[in-house]
């Protein structure tokens, strides 16, 4: 594989939390034409009133867009001290639009200017299908680190989320890094693993990445993709 250039961009997380929200479904909501409207339970954390403005947004190139399809009830949520509300949210969805999978967010911005709290929605139309493909592969030293980045692409009309677990090893066979967790992959997103020069000495490293979609924290929204592997071998000058 061909090295990627040196500037990335880590994108595989779409949804951020915030310490004085939680939310349920913690992933957000999937609608579709069957089911067009849903509702997210919110519960504040904090011990004073709280009010926050609803706003939606884009999917910040996640894929195609259902920006234009929502409908928000609430433009203003007020908490009283830990308390909790409702939001309410319908698509929309235009006649003869294509089948695959839509998003967009909904961002709820505190009224005391601490972090906001973006929500993925997405509209799913007819049958989607989805898988993960590593479409590059390469790495990059400096004086203090060597960057190995990677750059994984949506297969289907559906975003791939699922999990991945990453280990690096160096010629000797000998586990230098090892991470795992969920990644969520809109169109096309990069990852990086950052690990210091010392670490990674001169001479042919391997890495395998194994990808499977056993999503428990989406339940029955996964979509079940067979378990995926690859090896990468490099060589750090």
């Amino acid at each position: 594989m061909r090295r990627i250039p040196a500037l990335f961009l880590f994108l595989l997380l779409p949804f951020v939390t915030c310490a004085q929200l939680q939310v349920q479904p913690a992933y957000g909501l999937y609608l579709s034409t069957d089911r067009s409207s849903g509702t997210l339970q919110l519960r504040s954390t904090q011990a004073t009133v709280y009010t926050v403005s609803v706003e939606d947004r884009d999917s910040l190139g996640r894929g195609n867009s259902c920006h234009d399809w929502l409908k928000v009830q609430e433009d203003e949520l007020t908490f009283a001290a830990q308390s909790a509300a409702r939001l309410h949210v319908s698509a929309t969805i235009p006649g003869g639009s294509s089948e695959g999978e839509y998003c967009s967010d909904i961002v709820l911005r505190p009224d005391d200017g601490s972090e906001a709290l973006r929500i993925p929605i997405h509209v799913r139309v007819g049958e989607v299908y989805s898988d993960v493909k590593l479409t590059n592969a390469g790495a990059q030293r400096d004086e203090e680190a060597v960057t190995f980045m990677f750059e994984l692409s949506q297969m289907g009309n559906a975003a791939y989320r699922g999990n991945c677990v990453l280990t690096i090893e160096n010629g000797s066979g000998k586990e230098i890094h090892r991470q795992a967790g969920h990644v969520d992959v809109y169109g096309s997103s990069q990852q990086t693993v950052r690990l210091p020069s010392a670490r990674v000495p001169k001479g042919r490293y391997t890495v395998r990445m194994a990808f499977d979609s056993e999503r428990k924290d989406l339940g029955d929204k996964a979509i079940p993709v067979m378990p995926k592997n690859y090896k990468i071998v490099l060589t750090m000058k």
